[in-house]
């Protein structure tokens, strides 16, 4: 019996770090965080991803995260990152990925353009800033994530926040369900990783 693959650690580089800071200081709202994700923080996500086939990352921001998902070798990963100077170095940093560069609220159209079909993600990952997006936003963005999935998938999402990034009420309304996965300290700031899954 094989044993299963080793997850490689995220390696932030220096270049990396200082194309993030580049765009914070442009657009910190649409950048949405203070720093790049910690080894840490990616760990868990990728734990919450467990051994996915088929997964879509939306906001790949310098590729912090995108570097575990893209391990093990054969996962069929799409990432959508808004950000032109992002999406460049992502595809620099992970050729095999489909990098494409659009509004997260379009990732049905953009993951399809991709080659993935929508219906058969197993897992959506999402480390896009929800706090400073409007209720209408956020439902735009759960609706494009739960078209993704497959029946039985699963979205993560990692945020900064202690509850579920989401307007009051906005889960209820959609059917969707949210368990927090991961508390993560070592993160600036400290972070959740949530699971969210459509109600039986």
């Amino acid at each position: 019996m094989s044993s299963p693959p080793k997850r490689r650690k995220p390696v932030e580089r220096k270049s990396d770090t200082g194309a993030f800071y580049r765009e914070w200081l442009k657009k910190p709202l649409e950048v949405a965080a203070l720093s790049p994700s910690s080894p840490q923080l990616a760990n868990a996500v990728a734990g919450a991803v467990g051994d996915a086939a088929r997964v879509v990352e939306l906001g790949g921001g310098t590729g912090a995260v995108t570097a575990v998902l893209a391990v093990p070798a054969g996962r069929d990963l799409v990432v959508v990152e808004y950000n032109p100077s992002f999406a460049a170095l992502l595809r620099r940093r992970f050729p095999a990925a489909r990098v494409t560069e659009g509004d997260a609220r379009e990732a049905v159209r953009l993951v399809a353009e991709a080659g993935l079909a929508p219906g058969s993600v197993d897992v959506v990952v999402s480390g896009l800033g929800m706090l400073t997006r409007t209720r209408e936003e956020q439902r735009e963005l759960l609706l494009a994530m739960i078209e993704l999935l497959r029946p039985g998938g699963h979205v993560v999402q990692y945020t900064y926040s202690p509850v579920f990034p989401a307007a009051k009420g906005l889960l209820d309304e959609l059917g969707l369900e949210a368990r927090r996965a991961a508390v993560i300290l070592f993160n600036l700031p400290p972070a959740s990783v949530f699971v969210v899954r459509r109600r039986d």
